[in-house]
């Protein structure tokens, strides 16, 4: 019976000292996520608006962005509603008026998750201006 604690305290141990090092090691850098990124998919717990919807709105002019910045605030501006949040990679978490919600980030994307809300950002390219080439 003592073994078999042993054994179990000793495997959690060793799984708690390899998360925090994968954690450590593969953490995500502001450099990865600074930048803007445009509306591509959203659901709510009531429906879902897809792909041609939202390029529907956004020829109407209707763009929502996100905008990650340096210093850990984002802007987000969802069909004209304007929203600054701030943001944590190490938790991985929005924060805006005393809400919370998590968020992932691969491959240029970021998918936040708030209550039965996704909301799915796509970074856009940086565009280049004329001046920008001289």
């Amino acid at each position: 019976m003592k073994m078999n604690l042993w054994k179990k305290t000793g495997c959690m141990v060793l799984v708690s000292l390899l998360l925090l090092m994968l954690t450590a090691c593969g953490g995500l850098k502001k450099e990865d996520v600074v930048g803007t990124y445009e509306l591509v998919s959203m659901s709510t717990d009531d429906n879902s608006v897809n792909t041609q919807t939202i390029e529907g709105l956004r020829q109407l002019g209707f763009v929502s962005t996100l905008e990650m910045k340096e210093d850990g605030t984002a802007e987000m501006n969802v069909y004209s509603k304007k929203m600054t949040l701030t943001y944590d990679l190490h938790q991985m978490v929005f924060r805006m008026e005393g809400d919370e919600g998590s968020f992932t980030y691969e491959d240029g994307r970021i998918t936040f998750t708030q209550g039965g809300n996704i909301m799915i950002f796509q970074k856009t390219e940086p565009t280049v201006s004329a001046s920008d080439m001289k």
